[in-house]
């Protein structure tokens, strides 16, 4: 079997995957907080995200992984599904599908800007953005904080998310001081 081959494989199963998340929202409609409802979700996504990332749809992965973060605080009880979220995790899927079909090559890739925003907001993005906090209360010398701001206000919360946090856990490190065995 050859990689072509292997593709179809995923393009065909991510497919089954859409097909599924929409019953299962319509599941969502009637019985909001069904664990196994969730679960399954959170499976299809993350299969979905993973396939993406095996083949190089870099767009569909990134888009995939955010999806799956708001979709994990979901099933792990940190989040209650509620209209408002419902409304956002079926705009994600319909972007979600939109990203597998530009993966496929039937049409361009979509513009998730305003999905990832509201993705970001219901998951706790104010939680990401540690690092501007960090600057913020940590003396903010050489004007870090508004560093931050700036990189969040060009990328977007979503996309920012990740790198603050890493940003911020460094900044914590170099902070305090490493230690030499902080590293092994």
């Amino acid at each position: 079997m050859d990689l072509d081959a292997i593709q179809q494989m995923f393009f065909q199963e991510s497919e089954e995957g859409l097909q599924a998340l929409e019953s299962c929202f319509a599941l969502c409609r009637e019985a909001a907080d069904d664990p196994e409802t969730i679960n399954t979700i959170f499976r299809a996504v993350h299969s979905i995200k993973g396939g993406a990332g095996a083949f190089g749809h870099e767009h569909l992965q990134d888009f995939a992984h955010h999806y799956e973060g708001v979709l994990d605080q979901l099933r792990s009880g940190v989040l209650t599904m509620t209209p408002a979220l419902l409304d956002v995790l079926l705009a994600a899927f319909d972007t979600l599908s939109d990203h597998v079909a530009a993966a496929r090559g039937e049409r361009g890739t979509p513009d998730d800007t305003a999905v990832l925003a509201a993705l970001a907001g219901v998951g706790g993005a104010q939680e990401c953005f540690g690092a501007d906090a960090f600057f913020r209360e940590g003396g903010n010398a050489h004007g870090e904080g508004d560093v931050v701001k700036g990189l969040t206000a060009v990328l977007g919360d979503g996309i920012f998310c990740g790198f603050a946090k890493m940003l911020a856990t460094f900044a914590r490190v170099v902070q305090r001081g490493v230690r030499q065995n902080d590293c092994a």
